[in-house]
């Protein structure tokens, strides 16, 4: 069985080649909480009836 983790996911950070080594992939995070607000559904969907319809994402680059 091949599982996908990550193709459904619609928000992404964008690096040009140059930066990748930059990149810290154990910072990316994906933010589904704000002050305790879920932004998603109780099925773990995206809650865009209340929300906007991508996740907010964190991330670090050191340069």
């Amino acid at each position: 069985m091949n599982v996908e983790l990550f193709w459904h996911l619609l928000d992404q950070v964008l690096i040009r080649k140059g930066l990748i080594d930059y990149f810290e992939d154990s910072q990316l995070d994906i933010i589904t909480t704000i002050d305790g607000n879920s932004l998603l559904n109780r099925n773990g969907s995206i809650n865009n009836k209340d929300y906007s319809d991508h996740l907010p994402l964190k991330f670090r680059i050191n340069i």
